[in-house]
Parts: C-alpha cells; structure tokens; sequence
C-alpha cells in the first residue's frame, strides 16, 4: 500500500503522491486501518511524498533504511522466486475505461473495476504483489476487499485479451 489517492490525481508535480499527507494524524490512522485490515506489505521510497512517507512508515519501525529492492516489471520474476509488484495498478489505462473490459467483468462479479483489477493481477501468478496507493479509509477498505474476488478463467482472460 502507498498513500497516494485516486486514479485521475496522479498526473504532474501536484499530484498527490508528490505532496505530504496534510494531515498527519490521518495518515497514521489510515496506515494503523491498514494494518488492521491484513496489509502487511508497505511501499515507500525517498521521492514519495518529498520523503515524508518514509518518516511515516520508517520512523514508526525506528530505523533509516530498510536493505530491499522491488522489481516494477515483468521479466520471468515468477521462475527466480522475485515477486513482481505492479505500480498504480488500479483504474489505469484503455481497458479499465468506464464500459471497457475490466468494467464489464466487475459488473458480473458485483465488484468495483478496482477490486477486479487487483483481482485480476493476484490471480495472474503467486509471485504478484499489487501496490494501490490510498488516502481514504473507504478506498483502503474498497482495495483490501479486493482479496475475497474470485474470477473464472473466462473472466481473467477477458480484460488482459
């Protein structure tokens, strides 16, 4: 989980991940809900946030580094025991547009296009950790929901052709 906030705010220098929580002690009460909920994988780097994620997360672990390196892409992580962590997965690009591919199957599943998405990648391969960042309990609660969608094979395939 990064703190980052919706979709279509995610464009330019002003776009949130970029930018300090303004509130601090709703950030820390957004990462306690998210540990609440089972998330147990944080993502943080010295650029998001101008480091102030960092403070959030690192300084609550009491250290200054953590020796850990994610791969971002695809490259046969699966086949080396690599996870793969998929950045700003949610909502992005032609197929999650409202009535494309991804729409669809989350309207058959009675699920958002969101928790479809991060279904769709937790069912791609074991070795897939999405990162969706968050700002809002709501959204927070929406992303964790995501784990109880199960997709036919049908359904997997469809977004992805």
């Amino acid at each position: 989980m990064r703190l980052a906030n919706a979709p279509h705010e995610r464009s330019g220098m002003t776009a949130p991940i970029w930018t300090a929580p303004t509130d601090r002690p709703e950030a820390i009460a957004l990462l306690r809900e998210a540990v609440d909920l089972g998330v147990t994988f944080f993502d943080t780097a010295d650029a998001y946030a101008l480091g102030s994620n960092e403070e959030l997360l690192l300084g609550r672990l009491r250290t200054d580094r953590i020796d850990l390196f994610q791969l971002h892409r695809i490259d046969h992580t699966a086949a080396r025991g690599i996870a793969f962590l998929p950045y700003f997965p949610v909502a992005m690009g032609e197929r999650a547009r409202s009535g494309g591919p991804v729409a669809r199957v989350a309207a058959e599943l009675g699920a958002t296009p969101s928790q479809t998405a991060l279904a769709w990648l937790l069912h791609r391969a074991p070795n897939v950790i999405p990162i969706p960042g968050t700002s809002s309990p709501a959204h927070l609660a929406e992303n964790a929901a995501a784990l109880e969608v199960t997709l036919t094979e049908d359904q997997f395939k469809r977004p992805g052709a």
